[in-house]
Parts: structure tokens; sequence; C-alpha cells
């Protein structure tokens, strides 16, 4: 009798024990896979509005490809090094292409530009690599006229090199748009640099520095860029939840080998693969983080890139870092998919801000030394300083876009103006830190 009762009391309590344990998963995976019920996405989520078919250059730059004979490798070499030229093949290139440039100018003439908006990786990405064609083509026919000292039409097609990067650039539908937007446009101010130092008229000169002046605000294409990033962000954690995507399949894009073609996990029930991946990704809690690292980001792209980053964006930075050391670790957190998504969506984001400062820098730059140019020939000196160019020759002096100066640094006896660059020290002009550009032997 007592040994039966001992028994009883042995089940009895392993039964409890094992109710408390039972308990205990169901109460640990509540709390691991409770999400946060709702979420602000700081307005980042609303699509933009339809740009009218006949005011797009979209789809007419698009049309211009199917009659185009595309530029070499000679021409890629040249448009980033600028050596090599190849007269005789620069002629052929231009001449075949004269059909082709006809529809650029049609498509640039609307001024206005909207592709296809990418909401994940199942969407087909625009046309980048045609977009830098484009760009090459516009830049050889530019060079070519030049050589053959045909100026005003090396000016017109150089200035529709800097507008097709600046359409590109600031009505970028992706992220990675705007950056090939910035390239060519880029691509556009050197090649307007190269030809207004040859140009002998300071009436053309301080021309094509007004042209130059339509195509600007680099932040509102960042701005743009980033709110596309955010409805990608959005978009790719929708597949995840969705099941369309995997987290291992999400790895590997970087290898450029992604399968999205096909449904992981079609096998299991879709509520069951729902609740697992809830589990361990809180869709409502990541986009939350998401959207406001990327508003803080937004709302620095009016700074100077000194004063770009808010302290979200610079805790982001240093979890991203500390996330490398610590991986394992943060796994044992609550929502740890969600913890390895978010360093890995924004940690180059930062450095695409530094593009922006780059290429604002960039185009400062350029106006600047084509109203010293226009100045010097029209004076027959050099200004003493660069305010005595305001607001006869520019309009009114640009910032330093790297530490928020209100003007350029400027060395009359160097023939030079120049930007501070990422270091937010005045090096006096070191082509090696500083930006520079010059005006003149």
């Amino acid at each position: 009798m007592k040994r039966s009762i001992f028994v009883l009391a042995l089940i009895a309590a392993a039964s409890m024990k094992r109710s408390i344990f039972v308990l205990a998963l169901i109460a640990a995976a509540t709390w691991l896979g409770h999400d946060i019920s709702t979420f602000d996405d700081q307005g980042l989520g609303k699509e933009p509005a339809m740009l009218a078919a006949d005011q797009n250059a979209y789809p007419l730059l698009l049309d211009a490809t199917n009659v185009w004979v595309k530029p070499p490798e000679w021409v890629r070499d040249w448009a980033v090094a600028v050596t090599n030229w190849d007269a005789s093949a620069a002629s052929s290139l231009v001449q075949s292409n004269a059909e082709f440039y006809a529809r650029v100018d049609k498509a640039l003439a609307r001024e206005s530009f909207q592709s296809p908006i990418i909401h994940n990786f199942t969407d087909l990405m625009p046309g980048i690599v045609s977009y830098r064609d484009m760009g090459r083509l516009l830049r050889v026919k530019s060079e070519w006229h030049l050589r053959r000292g045909e100026k005003a039409a090396a000016v017109d097609a150089a200035v529709k090199l800097v507008l097709l990067g600046h359409l590109i650039e600031s009505e970028n539908g992706s992220l990675i748009e705007y950056l090939v937007g910035i390239a060519i446009k880029t691509m556009g101010l050197d090649q307007v640099l190269a030809v207004g130092l040859a140009l002998d008229s300071p009436e053309s000169v301080r021309v094509l520095g007004k042209l130059l002046e339509s195509y600007r605000d680099e932040a509102a294409g960042f701005e743009r860029a980033m709110r596309a990033e955010y409805r990608f962000q959005a978009g790719v954690i929708d597949q995840l939840v969705g099941g369309d995507l995997t987290f291992l399949q999400l790895m590997q894009v970087n290898e450029g080998n992604m399968d999205v073609s096909h449904k992981p996990g079609a096998w299991m029930p879709g509520w069951m693969r729902r609740g697992l991946i809830r589990l361990v990704l809180h869709p409502n809690r990541t986009k939350q983080q998401l959207a406001e690292y990327d508003a803080e980001l937004i709302a620095g792209g009016t700074h100077s890139l000194q004063k770009a980053f808010g302290p979200r964006v610079v805790a982001g930075r240093a979890y991203a870092k500390d996330f490398e050391k610590g991986g394992i670790v943060r796994l044992m957190h609550r929502n740890p998919v969600g913890l390895i998504l978010v360093p890995i969506m924004l940690s180059s984001l930062d450095l695409i801000r530094e593009k922006t400062a780059q290429v604002e820098g960039k185009a400062s730059g350029v106006r600047l030394v084509l109203a010293l140019r226009a100045y010097e020939m029209e004076k027959k000196t050099r200004p003493d300083k660069l305010e005595a160019l305001a607001p006869d020759y520019v309009p009114a002096l640009p910032r330093d876009p790297f530490d928020g100066a209100p003007s350029f640094r400027y060395d009359a006896a160097q023939r030079r103006v120049y930007a501070v660059g990422t270091d937010f020290k005045d090096d006096g002009g070191d082509e090696g830190k500083d930006r520079v550009w010059h005006f003149g032997e």
C-alpha cells in the first residue's frame, strides 16, 4: 500500500514537472513570438503618384535602346579614366548612332522620369546597364564634337548627359537606380567641366553655368531613394512572412545566384510556416526599426555629411559591428531574424549618403570653376575671394557638403577651389584628402 502511494506520488510529481515544463515552453514561445500589434512607417510606405505616360522619359529612353550600337570596351575605359581616346572609332560610333541620339533627345525633352516601382526581389529591375551605356554614348558624342571644334554641340551633349543622370538620380524608383543616376551625373559634370574650360567666350561659360543650376537638389533624390528602399525592405519582409522567400535565399543575394522561382517550404501547412516565421521574425517590430532608421537618414539629407547621421544611425552602425562579433548570442534574443536583417539591410546606407555629398560637391565645384573662368575672362584677373562671384556669376555661394561650411575653400594662387572631403578637415587642397577642382593652368 505504501509502495503504491509512493509510486503514484512520483508519477504525479513527474507529471507536474512535465506540465510546468510544457507551460514554461509555451510561455517562452509566446513571449519570443509576440510582435507589436501596429507600427508607424513614418509615411515611407506611401507609393509615389504615377506620372502620365506622355510626360515620362522612361519609355522613350527604353525605346532608344532598340536602335543603338552599344559602346565597345574602349568607351568604358575612356569614360572612366579619360585615356586611350580612339578618334576613328568615336567617329564611327557617333555617326552610326544618329537615330539613337535623336530618340534620347526626344526623351530628355520631357524632363520627367519614372521607372517601374520595385517592391521586392521578384520585381524586375529597370535597365541599369542600359542607363550606363546611354551615358557613355552621350559623353563620347560630346567629346567627339569638342575635339572637332564644334563647341556648341559639345556643350549640348554634355548638358544632356547631366540631365540624364539628374533625372535618374532625382526621380529614381530604387536605391540602385539612384546610385546609377549619381554615376551618370558625375560623368556628365566631368564632361561639362572639360567643355567649359575649352570655351573661349565668357558669355558661353556663363550660359553653361546657368544650365547646371537647373539640375540640383541632391537631397530630394536621396529622400526618394530612401523611401523606395523602405518599401523594398518592407516587401522583402512580407516575402519572408508569406513563405515566398527564405532567410538562406536572402543571404545568397550578394552572391548573385538567389533563386526565387519556387516557394520554399511548400510542403508545410501555411499556418505552421507563418507561425514559425513569426516566432523568429517579428514583421511589425522589424519594419518599425527600419522605418525609424530610414526616416532619420532622410532627415539628415539636407544637412552636411558631418551632421547627417543622428543617434539612431550612429547606434545602428555600432550595432552592426557588434553583431559581427556576437552573432550567436544575438540569436538567443527576441526577434532573432529581425536582429540579423536590420543590420544587413542598413549596413551600407550611410555610405549612400556619402555618395550624395560627393555628387553635391562635384556639382557645386564645377559651377564654381565655370564662374571663376567667366570672371577671369571678363575682368582679366582672378577674384580675391569667392564672395566676388555672387550674385553676378553664381546666384549664391554653395556650401561645403561635407562639413557644412558656408562656402568652398579657394586658393587663387593655385587656381583651385575645394571641399574638405570625408575627414572634415581643411588639408589645404591636398588632392588625396580634399575634393579639388582647377579652373585653368
